[in-house]
């Protein structure tokens, strides 16, 4: 025999002993942080790394760098959208993931602005737009998956997981 439940309790689940309210989306797009502790410092190196790399090759000679195959601005606009798609695994707060992608754009103005300074390359706006571009782009699709991964993971929508 089922006992009566509060109609709050029914939708809590349980993930590392921290409740998780899904009675409404909220825990989609504000949730806890969804990555453990340690797997976010290792996702932390590797974005540093990545962000490293990136100002290494925008700040080289366009000798050393060579030819590069197909549109600039696909490989900055995609560049760009790689180094967002890390952003809502390392923050989980609304702010903070806007913060940190406005950050990350103004990271590439700020390269763009140094390469006027570097032989053979040159500072362009449409270089800009499309660092910010990709920022945005990865940013809204790192957002949706991380919504589709814990709408998965912890069944964080009402009725998808009914009480037992």
């Amino acid at each position: 025999m089922r006992s009566e439940t509060a109609p709050s309790e029914q939708f809590t689940i349980r993930n590392g002993g921290l409740p998780l309210e899904s009675k409404t989306m909220s825990a989609v797009f504000d949730p806890p942080v969804a990555v453990p502790y340690r797997r976010r410092l290792l996702i932390a190196f590797v974005w540093i790394v990545q962000l490293l790399l990136a100002a290494y090759y925008s700040l080289l000679p366009a000798t050393k760098l060579g030819e590069m195959p197909g549109s600039d601005k696909l490989w900055h606009l995609g560049g760009y959208l790689v180094l967002a798609l890390p952003i809502p695994l390392l923050w989980s707060k609304g702010r903070q993931i806007f913060a940190a992608a406005f950050l990350l754009a103004l990271y590439g103005i700020g390269l763009e602005f140094a390469q006027q300074y570097v032989p053979g390359r040159s500072f362009e706006v449409a270089d800009m737009l499309a660092n910010s571009t990709g920022v945005g782009c990865g940013l809204a699709l790192s957002l949706w998956l991380r919504g589709q991964f814990l709408a998965y993971r912890w069944n964080a929508v009402t009725g998808s997981n009914p009480p037992r």
